[in-house]
């Protein structure tokens, strides 16, 4: 169960050039003249998108419950132990791995492998190999079972839906062009924000803030 939600109001990492970013979106944010108004287009996208985190933000935070839950807390690790050493598989794959690192065939003839003690040898390995397997897919099964009696999995179905209904609005807002010159503060702003702590910009980060400084300076006023 390794699937955490980050808070839409988690800070971005540090990046080498977030500085000289966040300088030039503080500039092109000067304050408009009292005249201009901003256009309901970018307003309700931005309200939109208010109400999208404050969503987002508590489906992460109803997953995050369950799984500090008491339903969840006996859930055991999904993993197998493979031979004597204290080495695990936490997947199918890995398990194949390791099997096939040890399959008793590899090396020998095709002719010799009919031999009895060889015949022997792949059947301890192909049946250890299926009770591992075995082993972990009842793993698994038991904790999809806790999980759908812990509310988990709804939870994660609809935190899923959340962020992607945020992550929406806000790449409709980096693309968004100004139509004026207090709209073209208003989104910098709004990058100043985003950058700064509020919002993720997605996964693209850096490039999310320049497609969306790009997009201010493509404005025409």
């Amino acid at each position: 169960m390794n699937r955490p939600i980050q808070s839409a109001a988690e800070g971005m990492p540090k990046i080498s050039r977030r500085t000289a970013l966040a300088s030039i979106a503080a500039t092109i944010a000067a304050p408009a003249t009292a005249s201009e108004t901003s256009s309901v287009a970018l307003d309700g996208l931005l309200a939109r998108h208010r109400e999208a985190v404050a969503v987002a933000d508590a489906a992460g935070e109803r997953v995050r419950a369950i799984e500090d839950g008491p339903t969840l807390k006996v859930l055991p690790a999904v993993r197998v132990r493979l031979g004597d050493l204290p080495v695990y598989a936490k997947s199918e794959e890995a398990i194949e791995r390791h099997f096939a690192s040890k399959d008793p065939g590899r090396f020998i003839s095709e002719q010799n492998r009919k031999l009895p003690k060889h015949v022997e040898a792949r059947r301890r390995w192909q049946q250890e190999r299926s009770a591992k397997l075995s082993e972990f897919r009842r793993l698994t099964a038991q904790e999809k079972a806790l999980e759908d009696q812990s509310g988990l999995t709804a939870a994660m179905a609809s935190a899923e839906r959340a962020f992607a209904a945020m992550w929406s609005i806000e790449q409709q807002i980096i693309v968004y062009v100004p139509v004026s010159l207090a709209e073209a503060a208003q989104k910098a702003e709004w990058c100043v924000a985003a950058w700064g702590s509020s919002l993720r910009y997605h996964a693209d980060g850096e490039n999310a803030l320049l497609n969306a400084l790009t997009a201010i300076a493509r404005a025409k006023p």
